[in-house]
């Protein structure tokens, strides 16, 4: 049972994360989704603390956002003191104006549900970086935001005037930099072994995953080349005789793969696709262990918040980017 002090705590910070509209309080629980209003040492105490409590119900979390008035005043100091201070978790779109960025502030450019964003994510917080993010209208980008990369594309990176893009460069530049907790082995061998199955995800996963999404799971071929990608990992692991790709622990090439294992499941509402991984015994535990892995759990995504944001995505909705947020 809850002291009470505990509690009366963990409400009172409840109500200024709700207020700020930077989460998504669903059913009785408080939801994870804080992404950039937390730093990760923040993200650390709050996912303690979330495992111990059930507080906030939808109702109360509506009410507190009508009557909160400028409550962010108030939560301002307390970030603060945690580190970097955060701005909203809605995208910036067209005609949105840069936010000024401070010296020293690394700064991640990114969208909630994109996968390749979430490899960013992953490396930040494996590496327990501080940083800001502001995420951009995928549909509607800033004019801004070609300065920031040409490409228009998340994820990328910047501090002190320095800017790294594309997925993969972002995360090894990130490894290269802090160099606490090593994701990409020394050894170049194992490292070509590990880019290997990195690229063959992208070549075959990626893109028959978001196929499947596209023709709402009737495209048998791109389900076929999905499960033969998923026995290429499975068989990788068995030859590896390891719980991860990268040995006992998870390592670049890991982390660069699971965003869309993490998404995988969301597939089961079709018919043709297999979710149950019953055929795949080692990345099914993979997967398992892959979940307890503290980045992993920090940048998390549930299977509900996933699905809502593709049906919204592919439904033509014009904002599907903010799905869950007040």
């Amino acid at each position: 049972m809850l002291d009470q002090k505990v509690k009366q705590t963990s409400r009172e910070f409840a109500k200024l994360l709700i207020c700020t509209g930077s989460f998504v309080a669903e059913s009785r629980y408080i939801a994870h989704s804080l992404f950039t209003l937390m730093t990760p040492r923040l993200h650390q105490w709050y996912s303690a603390l979330r495992s111990r409590l059930k507080v906030v119900l939808k109702s109360g979390a509506e009410q507190l956002t009508t009557d909160s008035g400028n409550i962010f005043q108030h939560l301002e100091p307390f970030l603060k003191a945690h580190g970097t201070m955060a701005l909203s978790a809605k995208v910036l779109s067209t005609g949105s104006p840069l936010p000024p960025i401070e010296k020293g502030v690394t700064r991640l450019y990114s969208m909630r549900f994109c996968p390749f964003a979430h490899r960013a994510r992953l490396v930040l917080a494996h590496k327990n970086v501080e940083y800001q993010t502001v995420n951009i209208h995928l549909g509607k980008k800033p004019e801004w935001f070609f300065e920031k990369n040409p490409n228009g594309e998340v994820p990328v990176l910047e501090k002190d005037g320095r800017i790294v893009y594309d997925s993969l460069v972002v995360a090894e530049y990130l490894d290269s930099v802090y160099k606490k907790d090593p994701l990409v082995p020394e050894d170049p061998y194992c490292k070509a072994q590990d880019d290997m199955i990195i690229n063959y995800n992208g070549s075959k996963f990626v893109p028959n995953y978001y196929k499947i999404i596209n023709t709402k799971g009737e495209d048998k071929d791109a389900v076929d080349t999905m499960m033969k990608a998923l026995q290429k990992f499975e068989d990788v692991l068995t030859e590896r005789g390891s719980k991860f790709f990268g040995g006992d622990r998870p390592a670049f090439v890991d982390l660069m793969i699971w965003p869309w294992q993490e998404r995988f499941s969301i597939l089961g509402k079709y018919p043709l696709v297999d979710t149950s991984m019953s055929k795949f015994p080692r990345l099914k535990e993979w997967q398992a262990l892959m979940k307890e892995i503290p980045a992993v759990k920090e940048c998390a995504q549930t299977d509900e918040m996933h699905d809502k944001f593709v049906v919204q995505w592919k439904g033509g909705d014009e904002n599907p980017f903010d799905v869950g947020l007040n």
